[in-house]
């Protein structure tokens, strides 16, 4: 389980060729109230949701594989353009979205940078802010497992990760067409086992036709020495 975590091609992995780790996970759900006040006493009501956050800090060292520059620098960037994506995390033995919606980055800033002689950046701390994105499906943000590999912005390599895909992930048309299609698939499978069940019993029903005339032909045979019918 190399890959812990990853955001947008952002890796956070602990493999023998690179350790990028983070730290102060926070995952935030906040609401906008109204105030109001009912016999001098004060209380709030419910008036907007307010975006899902995750923050975390990202280590970057360049002594354990990372390239410090280039990584925080991307950063940075993706927070000035509000580049998007789910953020996934490990869990159970499968990667699942921490929440069923995407997370912008909002903020990224750059921190304890250690710089050598040689004007390499060694090490340097990354504190990322992210928010939801798009309106969730009825208000709901429970997080759902699955997804693919995460890729990585600084290598070509590729996670290779068991992915779970369920039916209530899927928008309501495609899941109600899949539902349709395995019905499909279904009374297929049904009609083709129900050909086999047929000639199963024609060929049942002839081999009893040809038990039932031998017996009446030995039947006849026992009736000349003044047997019963048998």
């Amino acid at each position: 389980m190399p890959t812990i975590a990853w955001w947008n091609n952002h890796r956070f992995e602990i493999s023998p060729s690179v350790i990028r780790g983070f730290s102060n996970l926070q995952v935030k759900g906040t609401c906008e109230t109204t105030d109001k006040t009912d016999r001098q006493e004060k209380y709030q009501t419910f008036k907007n949701t307010q975006p899902a956050e995750i923050s975390l800090t990202a280590h970057l060292d360049a002594r354990l594989g990372c390239n410090v520059w280039r990584e925080a620098i991307d950063y940075v960037i993706e927070a000035r353009w509000g580049k998007s994506d789910y953020f996934y995390v490990y869990e159970n033995g499968q990667y699942a979205k921490i929440f069923a919606i995407k997370m912008m980055l909002t903020s990224a800033a750059v921190s304890n940078v250690v710089i050598a002689p040689t004007g390499k950046w060694i090490a340097a701390d990354v504190a990322l802010t992210m928010k939801a994105c798009k309106v969730s499906d009825n208000n709901n943000l429970q997080s759902s497992s699955g997804g693919g590999g995460g890729g990585s912005g600084y290598k070509k390599s590729s996670v290779k990760s068991t992915s779970t895909t369920t039916t209530k992930d899927l928008h309501p048309g495609l899941r109600a067409a899949l539902s349709n299609s395995n019905s499909a698939s279904t009374q297929s499978r049904a009609g083709a086992s129900a050909g086999v069940l047929s000639n199963a019993n024609k060929n049942i029903a002839s081999n009893k036709a040809a038990a039932k005339k031998t017996t009446t032909t030995k039947t006849t045979t026992t009736k000349s020495y003044g047997g019963g019918r048998r």
